[in-house]
C-alpha cells in the first residue's frame, strides 16, 4: 500500500510537471504571456511546495 501511495505522488508530480512544460510552451509561442509566465510559475512553485508537505505528511503518518 505505501509502494501505491508513493507512487501515485510520483505520478501526480511528474504529470503537474509536464503539464507546466507544456503550457510554457504555449505561453512562449503566443509571445504575450510574460506577466501570465511569471504568475503561472509562481503558482506551480506554491504547488510544488504543496506537494512537498503532503510528502513529508505521508511520510511521517507512515513511519520508517
Amino acid at each position: 500500500m505505501l509502494v501505491l501511495n508513493w507512487l501515485l505522488l510520483i505520478l501526480l508530480l511528474w504529470f503537474s510537471l509536464l503539464g507546466f512544460v507544456v503550457f510554457m510552451l504555449v505561453l512562449a509561442m503566443t509571445g504575450n504571456g510574460t506577466k501570465k509566465a511569471a504568475a503561472l510559475m509562481a503558482r506551480q512553485a506554491f504547488i510544488f511546495e504543496r506537494s512537498h508537505r503532503i510528502e513529508q505528511v505521508i511520510s511521517d503518518f507512515c513511519g520508517p
